[in-house]
């Protein structure tokens, strides 16, 4: 894993943390499955992250043997697009036309949802989330 891979995995995680994106941290007595838990201050660019699994164990890694499940953003449903869509707000433009551009709520929607907006599946820093990992009804 690159330097900027690495960089680009902990800024991520950093962003999800609140948010409780499940991860694969493989642990022959735990799982392979948990819940990003803590990110440990740490001047490296390879951070202790802690992940908690199913019955309430934790376990430590570094941060390069963590990867997030993650939506791509092709999944995202109609009912999502529009709630997505009421994140943007809308600029005129010095030529009297209108844009619209993404807000921090724009930002907040799509971690909240776990998409991956940053390419990490496709450099190979995230799974696929399977359908409804994250479904919460």
């Amino acid at each position: 894993m690159t330097q900027e891979d690495k960089d680009l995995l902990l800024q991520y995680l950093c962003m999800a943390l609140p948010y409780g994106v499940i991860c694969f941290a493989p642990d022959c007595e735990y799982g392979d499955i948990g819940k990003l838990w803590c990110i440990e201050p740490f001047e490296d660019s390879d951070p202790p992250i802690t992940v908690q699994y199913p019955k309430g164990n934790t376990i430590t890694k570094f941060c390069s043997e963590v990867k997030p499940y993650l939506r791509p953003m092709s999944s995202m449903t109609e009912e999502e697009e529009i709630e997505y869509d009421a994140t943007f707000a809308t600029i005129k433009l010095a030529d009297g036309h209108y844009d619209s551009t993404m807000t921090y709520k724009s930002f907040d929607f799509l971690n909240a949802h776990h998409f991956d907006y940053r390419g990490l599946i496709e450099k190979s820093l995230a799974i696929v989330a399977p359908d409804n990992m994250y479904k919460t009804e």
